[in-house]
């Protein structure tokens, strides 16, 4: 059983750390973040540009694999983990507006982010996540930080846009309209997650491998993270975080999603019956659904930067400013 595990730990790693399209080390070394926490070395993933969509129907995954769902005016978007693993970026378009997708097998971590040139995984991590890298400036950029950590864009940030972390039941069961990426073949590599659970237990704190919603403050410091347990008695939680904005956040471990919306007044909104799930929260005779869309085109704002991530590595990223449990 030892030998099995250290096999599956070693090709997590050069998974996330390595491909056999090295353009030579772009970095000059002068790292903007500590270098102790770099590990790996410059070594490209593939290139993965426009690639093709397809429907649902067509589309084979388990019910329990996670996939990252963007939505970009009435159009639902999934990248499936499976699918991105091997490329870790997805460079694509939807209607002119361009934007990369994001995925970190280690650290389980999805993020979107406009974009005007072409992004691949460079085969750093830091703190053990996914390092983007851009052709035209070769800046390489922390995913979990969403800002340049060497090159010539220092503490540049990424103009990231929300992702949805859910399972391929939920997709198939509520968005069947939605369009996914065709997968490459390489089924090798797929794994079937362990799925949350709302009954109660002894643990305190999440386990480190436990997928953990954040929401991570302008100043990249402080992180409000939430978990499915924290929504047990009820869920929908009312929370202000500094500054004094207010989220609306949603949690559902049965159809394994978490969100969160900015609102001005939590009295405006009313939470809607699991039966008309997709459709969660409800303002002015208006339905919103797990997304924050709504029939209307009316939508609702999410936070600028927020995600799903690894409880251990929230940890890692922000010990010390992280906001958890939430009262």
């Amino acid at each position: 059983m030892k030998q099995i595990l250290l096999l599956f730990l070693a090709i997590t790693f050069l998974n996330c750390s390595s491909d056999d399209s090295n353009k030579g080390d772009t970095s000059n070394g002068d790292w903007l973040v500590n270098s102790s926490d770099i590990s790996g070395a410059f070594n490209l993933f593939p290139l993965s540009l426009n690639p093709e969509f397809t429907t649902v129907s067509e589309t084979s995954l388990s019910d329990g694999s996670l996939v990252g769902v963007v939505s970009i005016g009435s159009a639902v978007l999934v990248f499936p983990n499976d699918f991105v693993y091997q490329f870790e970026i997805i460079n694509t378009s939807y209607n002119g507006f361009d934007y990369a997708f994001s995925y970190c097998p280690i650290t389980k971590s999805s993020i979107a982010f406009k974009r005007d040139q072409i992004f691949r995984a460079s085969g750093y991590l830091y703190k053990e996540n996914m390092t983007p890298w851009d052709e035209n400036t070769e800046t390489i950029w922390s995913q979990m930080l969403g800002k340049a950590i060497n090159g010539d864009n220092p503490n540049r940030r990424l103009e990231k846009i929300p992702v949805l972390k859910t399972s391929w039941r939920t997709v198939k069961d509520y968005y069947p309209n939605a369009l996914v990426i065709k997968q490459y073949n390489r089924p090798e590599l797929a794994k079937v997650p362990q799925l949350p659970s709302d009954e109660d237990d002894d643990i305190e704190m999440p386990s480190d491998a436990e997928l953990t919603y954040g929401i991570v403050e302008n100043n990249l410091h402080n992180v409000h993270t939430f978990r499915y347990a924290d929504f047990r008695d009820s869920k929908r939680k009312d929370v202000i975080i500094q500054g004094g904005q207010k989220y609306i956040i949603y949690g559902n471990a049965s159809k394994q999603v978490m969100n969160a919306y900015k609102v001005t007044n939590f009295d405006d909104f009313e939470l809607l019956d699991d039966l008309e799930f997709p459709y969660i929260l409800k303002s002015n005779n208006i339905k919103y659904d797990i997304l924050g869309n709504s029939a209307t085109g009316i939508s609702l704002q999410k936070p600028e930067f927020s995600y799903m991530a690894a409880w251990f590595a929230w940890r890692d990223f922000f010990d010390g400013h992280l906001f958890y449990p939430n009262e």
